[in-house]
Parts: structure tokens; C-alpha cells; sequence
């Protein structure tokens, strides 16, 4: 049903419920694998989140930001200049 929908696509985090408003990749198998910069930009954030998981975010031109989040074995720091394709950590 659709509250069992909602619910499924909410974060509870401190008593309170976030909405999750990403695309949730995962492979089939539940392996892990390469997380990749959608485009090519600076690495403006790298940080452990403990309602995200580990948080990278990317600014790429026109003021666009990506967020990569719940990642493992980060490849970048801050200041990183990334290309699009660029492995930038493990999911």
C-alpha cells in the first residue's frame, strides 16, 4: 500500500523521520561497487554522518552539487578537482 510506501522512503533518525529524496543504487547481489562522479567538479565536502553515512558532495558548474552518500573507502579530499567517471569511493 502507499503508507507502507512512504514509510519505506523515510530516514528515522533521532525520534524524528527524514525523507530521503536521492536515488538509492544497489547492485542484485548486494556486492559492492565503484561510485563513480556523475560529473566533473571539485570535491567541496567529505564528512562521516552518522544519519547519512559517509557524505561525499561534489559542485560542478552553474552551481550544480552532487551527493554521495553511505559510501566506503573514500578516494578524494576536499579541494580534489574529480572527473566525471572518476571512482570517488566504494558502495
Amino acid at each position: 500500500g502507499k503508507a507502507e510506501e512512504q514509510e519505506a522512503a523515510l530516514v528515522f533518525y533521532n525520534n524524528t523521520y527524514h525523507p530521503n529524496t536521492g536515488i538509492d543504487i544497489a547492485t542484485k547481489d548486494g556486492e559492492s561497487f565503484d561510485v563513480l562522479a556523475a560529473l566533473s567538479g571539485k570535491v567541496t565536502k567529505v564528512e562521516e554522518d552518522s544519519l547519512l553515512g559517509n557524505v561525499i558532495e561534489v559542485e560542478h558548474d552553474k552551481g550544480i552539487v552532487t551527493q554521495y552518500q553511505s559510501v566506503t573507502e573514500m578516494n578524494v579530499e576536499v579541494g580534489d578537482q574529480v572527473e566525471q567517471g572518476d571512482v570517488l569511493a566504494k558502495a
